[in-house]
């Protein structure tokens, strides 16, 4: 749907078009003078309200916590630390996490996570079941590092260390010898 631009944002762009994406939120794709950029619709209503632009650290935050409700007086300013804070399931950074397992933790908390989100991941795509079961096929590994076994995927035949950590420690140590020499 095209809609009118409004200032701030009339001042860089001559045209506008919003769209509703797969999860029911609004965007709003702005063109003109050789630029052109997406953002969110409720981003670009509150801009317009206050007429001027938002800060990187300035969030807009639903107030009723449903994304698909852009109206007006719904929307506010927060920081992000304060939106994150908001929000009614808190992300979690810690042990015990996928995001910990992805940089490199090797704990039993985090592996347990990982397994339990691929699961979820299978069951909620079954399509992707199929393709996943092909890539797996754990193959035991010693680490260069620490000696501890660890499995990784077919694919990962030459993997040397369990961790990023280990990887990191062993790289320091050659580091150090070559300096030496």
């Amino acid at each position: 749907m095209t809609v009118k631009v409004e200032y701030p944002y009339s001042e860089l762009y001559t045209g506008a078009n919003v769209y509703v994406g797969p999860d029911g939120r609004r965007r709003i794709y702005l063109y003109g003078k050789g630029i052109k950029t997406t953002t969110a619709y409720a981003r670009y209503l509150l801009a317009v309200k206050l007429g001027r632009f938002l800060t990187k650290d300035e969030t807009v935050d639903h107030i009723d916590n449903d994304k698909t409700n852009d109206s007006i007086d719904n929307l506010q300013i927060l920081s992000l630390r304060a939106n994150v804070q908001k929000a009614p399931h808190p992300i979690k950074s810690g042990h015990g996490t996928v995001r910990c397992y992805r940089r490199g933790c090797r704990c039993e908390q985090c592996i347990t996570a990982n397994r339990t989100y691929q699961k979820q991941y299978r069951d909620t795509h079954p399509d992707k079941i199929k393709q996943f079961k092909a890539k797996a096929g754990d193959v035991d590994h010693i680490c260069d590092w620490c000696g501890e076994n660890f499995k990784a995927h077919s694919w990962e035949k030459n993997r040397r260390f369990c961790s990023v950590s280990c990887a990191s420690k062993y790289k320091a140590r050659k580091q150090k010898e070559t300096k030496k020499i």
